[in-house]
């Protein structure tokens, strides 16, 4: 791992910051990162408003269904046009391949939506720290993050 390190130059004669170290004067991005040595793309990722565009939703469920890599990062939406209750299992590690910093969005449309651990996950209601699978109520939404291998933790509104 590399160490970096901040140093400050000062002016001998004003005992100020020298105004080409400096950034609290300066107006310009590309001159504040000429001041500190970076290059867009090499050092510093360049401006791109699509990175974070907002959390996307997947596609609409009318049946139970299991988690897939495709649901991974979304809100998964139970149709408001399905008025009975379903369950939307959250899979092992073993079936998919969660990446780190993972999470699950439920939103539920009418009726009932179950959210259920596999047998091999641990599901913990933030707050309660109770563990196991979650009701989410009509107009629920809830949000499950993956905090290790098999650990989910959950919280949302209309979720008990």
């Amino acid at each position: 791992m590399e160490d970096y390190w901040i140093v400050f130059v000062r002016d001998g004669a004003s005992g100020g910051l020298q105004p080409e170290f400096n950034l609290s004067d300066v107006s310009d991005p590309a001159v504040a990162r000429g001041n500190l040595g970076l290059a867009i793309g090499t050092d510093v990722q360049e401006y791109n408003a699509r990175l974070f565009a907002g959390i996307p939703y997947g596609t609409a469920k009318t049946a139970d269904h299991t988690v897939t890599i495709d649901d991974v990062n979304k809100i998964i939406p139970h149709s408001g046009a399905d008025n009975n209750p379903r369950t939307f299992t959250i899979a092992a590690q073993a079936s998919v391949a969660y990446p780190s910093g993972a999470f699950l969005g439920f939103h539920k449309g009418a009726n009932v939506l179950t959210i259920a651990p596999a047998s091999e996950v641990t599901l913990i209601f933030l707050g309660s720290g109770a563990k196991g699978a979650r009701q989410l109520a009509a107009n629920g939404l809830a949000i499950a993050i993956r905090a290790s291998a098999d650990t989910w933790l959950i919280i949302g509104v209309g979720l008990s």
